[in-house]
């Protein structure tokens, strides 16, 4: 008899420490860090470089490092990038209104950066 009981604990004891590992895998697994990466494009007058942090398929952050276009631009690539982090995603970004060529450049930055940013994570 004890040694059902002794069996039937070691049992139970099993279970919750693989459900406690599936747990912990799910939740924590290893596709939840983030890769960052670095892009460049051309803009209007020049290269917009910016690095984007991809988690999975979702854009965790995203910065503007350097660009050769001019101070005007330089807003409008910023909300880009802020609307990417606040979707998450590459796709369906707005252009801003008079800076329609440095908008497409940062938005295919970061379609590049999110592809990059995935085959490196694979």
């Amino acid at each position: 008899m004890n040694e059902q009981k002794l069996s039937l604990t070691a049992g139970i004891v099993y279970a919750l420490a693989a459900a406690a590992v599936i747990f912990l895998f799910t939740v924590c697994g290893s596709g939840s860090s983030a890769v960052t990466v670095q892009t460049s494009e051309q803009g209007y007058k020049g290269q917009i470089t910016i690095e984007v942090s991809v988690a999975g398929t979702k854009i965790k952050s995203a910065k503007l490092v350097s660009t050769e276009d001019s101070d005007f631009t330089k807003p409008a690539i910023e909300t880009i990038l802020a609307q990417a982090v606040k979707t998450g995603s590459a796709e369906k970004l707005d252009t801003v209104s008079g800076a329609t060529f440095s908008s497409k450049a940062t938005i295919a930055a970061l379609k590049k950066a999110v592809e990059q940013a995935q085959s490196s994570s694979n």
